[in-house]
């Protein structure tokens, strides 16, 4: 019944027979989407792992847009940049390493997913990378406050 769509099959029976299927690919190395022959216990193809990982990437971009429109209208907060490479996420009373060791969450894409699912809490901010590390260093002050390059955050 491999491939054949049925309407009156229940959503558990369709899980069920998928489930069947990644278990006898992954017995055979074979890929867990298209079923062709993978490298070295991979679960799946270089093509197939390509469209993955292009899938992913594309996700965590549309995740990241949304956390820093959400946060500060997509720019930083101090010195106004908006390149995406350069934003990141700050905790405006500090605490972001205590977080992470809490939640056992590294940051990056997995924090925008969890940001987005609690509904944009308040506490964050979005600050890039030169200003946040900055305010690190230089005990909650963004040097750029020194050469008078931005407004006060």
């Amino acid at each position: 019944m491999e491939g054949i769509f049925c309407m009156s099959r229940t959503v558990e029976q369709r899980r069920s027979d998928n489930r069947a299927q990644y278990l006898k690919r992954k017995l055979n190395h074979l890929c867990q989407w298209c079923g062709l022959p993978v490298d070295n216990g991979l679960s799946r193809c270089s093509k197939c792992q390509s469209k993955h990982n292009n899938w992913r990437t594309e996700e965590y971009r549309k995740a990241k847009i949304k956390v820093m429109q959400a946060y500060g209208n997509g720019k930083c907060q101090c010195c106004g940049t908006d390149i995406l490479a350069f934003l990141s996420i700050d905790h405006v009373n500090g605490g972001g390493s205590k977080e992470r060791r809490e939640s056992k969450l590294h940051g990056g894409s997995v924090f925008y997913f969890k940001l987005i699912q609690q509904g944009f809490p308040p506490g964050y901010r979005v600050l890039c990378h030169n200003c946040n590390f900055g305010r690190y260093i230089n005990n909650g002050q963004c040097p750029h406050l020194e050469i008078a390059l931005c407004q006060p955050c």
